[in-house]
C-alpha cells in the first residue's frame, strides 16, 4: 500500500524533473 505523503513526494520530484527538462529545451 502506497502512503499518500510518499506518493505526493514522488509526484513533486517528477514535477521538478519535468520542469527542468522543459526549461532546458
Amino acid at each position: 500500500k502506497i502512503n499518500a505523503s510518499e506518493h505526493a513526494k514522488e509526484a513533486t520530484q517528477h514535477g521538478k524533473e519535468a520542469g527542468s527538462l522543459l526549461l532546458t529545451e
